[in-house]
């Protein structure tokens, strides 16, 4: 809708009906209902857009080194990747390495809290280095890399994951705000790049 109101003429994909319908209906903009990687949509829109975002997506998807290839063979030369993802290469996430290898996997901590606990949810989740490395092999010059602090939903949202106590929930809401505004924890990062001529 932003990229819209300035003169963007913007193109979603979106395989779950139900959210590309939504997505349709808030934007007007074309939703396509294919998977990026497919022959048929590769053919279609090589080398066709300018622009291409995934913000939160690349950790939910099944092939992301295919997925990468796919996006660099529908961009243009020149053209723009843009990529918003949670960093392996953080506090949240090494500490809950740590936890769930000592506690031989009964105590995940952020890695459930912070990260997708369901099937399907989160696939993977990349180091800076990591992600930088499939986007320079398919095509891309790296133009920035920056990590930042952001939660999906506020403080008590994954308090109640730990406890149902609105007690402990209150106290460790202000605790949390309180640190995080000392503590800047980076668990983020946006990637962008350009594709080589």
């Amino acid at each position: 809708s932003l990229a819209q109101d300035v003169n963007f003429k913007c193109q979603g994909i979106e395989l779950n009906i139900n959210r590309a319908n939504f997505a349709k209906n808030k934007t007007g903009a074309l939703i396509h209902q294919e998977d990026i990687c497919s022959d048929a949509f590769i053919s279609e829109h090589s080398e066709n857009f300018d622009v291409i975002s995934m913000w939160d997506v690349i950790e939910h998807v099944n092939y992301p080194c295919s997925t990468i290839e796919s996006i660099s063979k529908c961009t243009k030369p020149g053209g723009w990747l843009f990529i918003d993802t949670p960093a392996k290469d953080s506090f949240y996430h090494r500490f809950g390495e740590l936890t769930y290898k000592l506690s031989g996997g009964r105590l995940p901590t952020f890695l459930n809290l912070m990260y997708s606990d369901t099937p399907f949810g989160h696939k993977q989740i990349f180091s800076t280095s990591e992600l930088k490395k499939i986007v320079e092999d398919s095509g891309y010059e790296i133009k920035l890399v920056k990590k930042f602090h952001e939660l999906s939903f506020p403080y008590k949202h994954y308090l109640r994951k730990v406890s149902n106590n609105k007690y402990f929930i209150n106290i460790f809401d202000f605790l949390l705000k309180f640190v995080f505004k000392i503590f800047r924890i980076q668990n983020k990062f946006v990637l962008v790049a350009k594709k080589i001529v």
